[in-house]
């Protein structure tokens, strides 16, 4: 799967990710593990052109970072 994991994923974010991935496997007719990572870099490039747009930032998630919160 691409690097966002579905924990660093809001709600609407993982429907869209679900939506996206079931399109190109029925579709297309790729195989699902391609198609979620697929997925998952619509999402990101969704994040990264919000924040290019002014609207909101584009936040890596810790997995990514590493940044991880204590607790």
């Amino acid at each position: 799967m691409h690097p966002l994991k579905s924990k660093d994923l809001s709600i609407n974010e993982r429907e869209q990710l679900d939506e996206r991935a079931a399109i190109l496997e029925f579709d297309a007719g790729w195989p699902r593990v391609i198609a979620e990572s697929e997925a998952g870099r619509a999402i990101a490039r969704q994040r990264w052109l919000r924040d290019q747009d002014g609207h909101g930032g584009w936040i890596l998630p810790p997995s990514i970072t590493g940044h991880l919160e204590p607790g």
